[in-house]
């Protein structure tokens, strides 16, 4: 009887004693990012107050034009996106990305996801960003 206390009282106190991980840092967005869709490059500028997010995304290399993203981060870290592909603002041609933080070893350096290129379409790309 002895025995078997005095061994739930060491292991008691190993688990006691065990470091307590730290809480996960907070899902960050905001910030610049260098993106990849589907093998065209960008800087993506990203601004996050609450869910809400919103930037541009600006193409790198000669041509192109900078346009608007707008969007939310779910309870669940994912975030979804929408740019602003046309002249007279949104329409069912713009481009709506999901994704997520690779929180892991990366501290939030990364994240990556799929983009429909149009509202109208089921055609899905693959995009990825990493933290400058």
């Amino acid at each position: 009887m002895f025995r078997v206390l005095a061994t739930a009282g060491l292991a008691f106190g190993l688990l006691a004693a065990a470091p307590v991980p730290a809480a996960a840092a907070p899902l960050e967005y905001t910030g610049t990012w260098t993106m990849n869709a589907n093998g065209r490059l960008y800087t993506l500028e990203v601004e996050k107050r609450g869910r809400a997010i919103r930037g541009v995304m600006r193409p790198r290399g000669a041509g192109g034009r900078v346009t608007r993203i707008t969007g939310t981060v779910g309870r669940d870290g994912a975030i979804e996106f929408v740019r602003d592909t046309g002249p007279r603002g949104p329409d069912a041609g713009d481009e709506v990305f999901t994704g997520f933080l690779m929180n892991g070893g990366y501290q939030a350096r990364a994240m990556a996801g799929t983009y429909a290129a149009s509202r109208r379409g089921p055609a899905r790309f693959g995009w990825y960003a990493e933290r400058r």
